[in-house]
């Protein structure tokens, strides 16, 4: 699914400030606010060089509007005649939305006073090409750098602790980034839709990535997960077409909803005995997948955490896994044999359906309930025993298994869904346990029985 773009008029401030009466000097507007001026407007052109005072009040804060009608930048929507702005080192804050949309904008002086970019204030600057943020900064807010598409070249100082939602989402220019060691925290959508990212270095002071920090990069090449991580956010790697590896530590506990989906150069996962769930669809369609080895920590995959991954020959679920959620390996047409270890009680509704390509399957001692379709369309396997703690076996379980030769119904099994075994056609043998109550309607219908 599309990413959502950021709402801009909402990231850049929909918030209301105390203020005084706004003022005119020259070409610039202001309240006085702290014994300071605050800039929210300007009708100066070409290359600007901010006052440091205005009517003796040193300018400490620029900003744009908000007049509870419309959001107005200092220099006004899709500002073409600025070209350069020099921010003087009185200021200490760039506030909300406050250059946003200068699309004729190419260069900008930020002096090393200033403390905070706030919301939006470079926001739609598509004619920024290179920037520098002083080692003054802390804090890169929301959207600061959104849309900023002609960005190429960015250096984060190691001042900065925080970049926030959308900080520098769709600056499809950019190629890397490196994350200095002191930012702590990566906001949701920080570097979404980045298409020309190739490389992004992570540093061991964040601890999670948020959700879609990384969608739709879809140039990243590589990515290095540091150790200091615990948690991948929803949708972090999320379309990023051309990742190939990727290397989970054994700090991270949780694998979020469409992690990795569509990842669909990455070619070989390790999930490390220290995460204890997979997210749903967080692989899903990663189509060059050709192995996944699931550590023993791992307690739930999620529904469709694997589905539609095409290319995938083998799978090592760990002993720690209890619950196979629904479709979570369905369509994963290579996949030819798997070992579902004792750990299991449930295997989800179409876990395992469409893997046509699957020819050996053992259920273990410990699974009680087979979904709805969980093996349907399995063209190849050719025997399957189901063993005596398995009490159901869902609706249509192995529905059109057209290879299937034989299939051995344990003990405890007490109902055999409708259709569970219909249009197994090569079907010739089956062995039902003792304790079976119900068997369904059309069950052995189409068989060779």
């Amino acid at each position: 699914m599309k990413l959502a773009p950021l709402p801009l008029v909402v990231l850049l401030a929909m918030v209301s400030w105390a203020s005084g009466q706004a003022v005119t000097d020259g070409d610039w507007t202001y309240i006085v606010e702290n014994d300071g001026a605050t800039i929210t407007a300007s009708t100066a052109t070409g290359d600007v060089i901010i006052p440091s005072e205005l009517d003796g009040y040193p300018v400490k804060i620029v900003r744009g509007e908000y007049n509870y009608e419309a959001f107005v930048p200092i220099f006004g929507y899709s500002n073409t005649s600025v070209t350069s702005v020099v921010i003087p080192d009185s200021v200490t804050m760039i506030g909300d939305g406050a250059f946003a949309y200068c699309i004729g904008l190419t260069s900008v002086a930020i002096p090393d006073s200033v403390t905070i970019i706030e919301y939006g204030a470079f926001a739609g600057c598509t004619g920024l090409t290179s920037l520098i943020i002083p080692h003054s900064v802390k804090i890169i807010g929301d959207g600061a750098f959104a849309y900023c598409t002609g960005l190429t070249s960015l250096i984060i100082p190691h001042s900065v602790t925080s970049i926030g939602v959308g900080g520098f989402a769709y600056c499809s220019g950019l190629t890397s980034v490196i994350i200095p060691k002191s930012v702590t925290s990566i906001g949701d959508q920080a570097f979404a839709e980045c298409t020309g990212l190739t490389s992004v270095t992570i540093p061991d002071s964040v601890t999670s990535t948020g959700r879609y920090t990384f969608y739709g990069c879809t140039r990243l090449t590589s990515v290095n997960i540091p150790d200091s991580v615990t948690s991948i956010g929803a949708g972090a790697f999320q379309l990023c077409r051309d990742l190939t590896s990727v290397n989970i530590p054994d700090s991270v506990t949780s694998i979020g909803t469409a992690a990795f989906e569509k990842c669909v150069g990455l070619t070989s996962v390790t999930i490390p005995d220290s995460v204890t769930s997979i997210g749903e669809r967080a692989f899903q369609l990663c189509r060059d997948l050709t192995s996944v080895n699931i550590g023993n920590g791992v307690t739930s995959i999620g529904r469709y955490a694997f589905a539609e991954c095409t290319g995938v020959t083998s799978v090592n679920i760990g002993n720690g896994v209890t619950g196979i959620g629904a479709s979570a390996f369905e369509n994963c047409s290579a996949l030819t044999s798997v070992t579902i270890p004792d750990s299991v009680t449930s295997i989800g509704d179409k876990a395992f359906a469409g893997c046509t390509g699957l020819n050996s399957v053992g259920i273990g001692s410990g699974v009680t309930s087979i979904g709805a379709y969980a093996f349907a369309f399995c063209t190849g396997l050719t025997s399957v025993i189901i063993p005596d703690s398995v009490t159901i076996v869902g609706d249509n379980a192995f529905l059109l298994c057209t290879g299937l030769t034989s299939a051995i119904i344990g003990n405890g099994v007490t109902s055999i869904g409708v259709r569970a075994f219909r249009s197994c056609t090569a079907l010739t043998s089956v062995i039902i346990g003792n304790s079976v109550t119900n068997i369904g309607d059309q069950t052995f219908e189409g068989t060779a029985l």
